[in-house]
């Protein structure tokens, strides 16, 4: 009997050993996935500036996986300035993003395109339609980027 007993016992201690080590191999699986997670969720801080005559304006935006979002906000000299955030993506060199602000205590969503060319963003004006309550530029007539402000790479403050 004390012959079985201690053939058993060394049986058991390998097998309870090797569980353990089972366990351990899928807590570390576990954790490599999460940290896998987190790297995909990669963040890229950018901002930009641009000045035309007496206006000017600042642009900071968050890239994670893809989607845009941030601040935006214009000074002008001879009328009211805006901030708000932005959120969109890029397709193709453009990035399009939905503009929400307070003016006068209305809020506004509206569109805004940007055309990159090298560290720019040059801003685009075109028409605006709106369709079931959403504000687009209107698809019948191309985005002009040659009469907005053009912002250029500068250092987050």
């Amino acid at each position: 009997m004390k012959k079985i007993r201690l053939l058993i016992l060394p049986i058991a201690i390998i097998m309870i050993s090797s569980c353990n080590r089972n366990l351990k191999s899928a807590d570390q699986k576990n954790q490599d996935s999460i940290a896998m997670a987190d790297s995909l969720k990669t963040k890229i801080l950018s901002c930009y500036e641009a000045v035309s005559n007496a206006d000017s304006a600042l642009l900071k935006l968050e890239e994670i996986n893809g989607e845009i979002q941030g601040e935006l906000s214009f000074n002008f000299a001879e009328k009211e300035d805006t901030f708000g955030t932005v959120r969109g993506a890029f397709k193709g060199d453009t990035l399009f993003v939905d503009y929400n602000y307070t003016l006068n205590g209305t809020t506004y969503k509206n569109p805004q395109a940007f055309l990159r060319k090298g560290d720019q963003l040059i801003q685009g004006r075109g028409e605006i339609s709106t369709y079931l309550g959403r504000t687009t530029f209107s698809k019948d007539t191309p985005i002009d980027f040659k009469q907005g402000f053009v912002f250029n790479l500068a250092e987050c403050k």
